[in-house]
């Protein structure tokens, strides 16, 4: 009976001593992904639209700034350009 006594005993302070305090509900994530902000949706589309970028064309300069410019923006969002020997997506240096 003592042997009986000695595992209720011990397994009532296990059991009381497992309870702990009540937790916290956890806090909520911050967003994966930024708000959108008009004003700078504004400011690049007014830039890739400027006569600076002369139309953008393919093999131009206008189309190289351009294209670093949205290279830029990419990895300021942290995105990384693609694996180069990986020939089964799309021709873009970037995942979309």
């Amino acid at each position: 009976m003592s042997l009986r006594w000695s595992i209720t005993v011990a397994m009532m302070t296990l059991g009381c001593g497992c309870a702990g305090a009540p937790q916290s509900p956890p806090t909520p994530a911050a967003p994966a992904i930024p708000l959108v902000d008009a004003r700078a949706i504004d400011a690049h589309i007014k830039y890739l639209a400027d006569d600076l970028l002369e139309g953008r064309a393919p093999a131009t300069r206008g189309g190289r700034l351009a294209s670093r410019y949205i290279a830029a923006q990419f990895e300021a969002l942290g995105l990384e350009p693609r694996d180069p020997r990986d020939r089964t997506s799309s021709r873009s240096r970037w995942w979309a």
